[in-house]
């Protein structure tokens, strides 16, 4: 039998991505998720917030993190990773999602990054309607959904 690692979580950035490099040049960013949960106790219904500190490294770090910004909303699936160390004589640990995958959940928000202007929009133009997560380019696509390298 073989363990598992494996963490899938849904919800809101609490604040912009923090990209760095390493001293051996690889890229890392950090960033925090809060996730919201009801639940009834008591005949009553309770909010609970749960935060979460995430880290990715790698090429991930460049093509997702301009697009992690406060308040949008996530989809993060990877692993836990846990931290120990020592200071003054007193162990602490910490408990963080090492990240594989992100999902945009806020589509039409997550079509540019901070700074990029909103497209223009015409007067009496119809409405665009709102694209589901299903439709939105994945990563690797360009807008009309092939790449530059057909691979067939």
């Amino acid at each position: 039998m073989t363990d598992s690692n494996v963490v899938s979580i849904i919800g809101r950035l609490t604040g912009d991505c923090e990209i760095s490099k390493g001293t051996n040049g690889n890229m890392y960013g950090r960033f925090s998720i809060a996730v919201n949960r009801s639940y009834l106790a008591g005949g009553d219904w309770h909010d609970e917030t749960s935060f979460f500190d995430c880290c990715m490294f790698g090429d991930i770090c460049g093509v997702k993190g301009p697009y992690l910004q406060k308040g949008k909303r996530v989809s993060v699936v990877g692993s836990l990773r846990q931290s120990r160390w020592e200071k003054d004589g007193k162990k602490f640990s910490k408990v963080e999602i090492l990240v594989n995958q992100i999902q945009f959940l806020d589509v039409q928000s997550a079509a540019r990054p901070a700074g990029q202007p909103a497209p223009a929009s015409s007067e009496g133009a119809a409405p665009v309607p709102p694209v589901s997560p299903e439709a939105a380019p994945q990563e690797g696509f360009a807008e009309n959904g092939f790449t530059e390298d057909i691979p067939f």
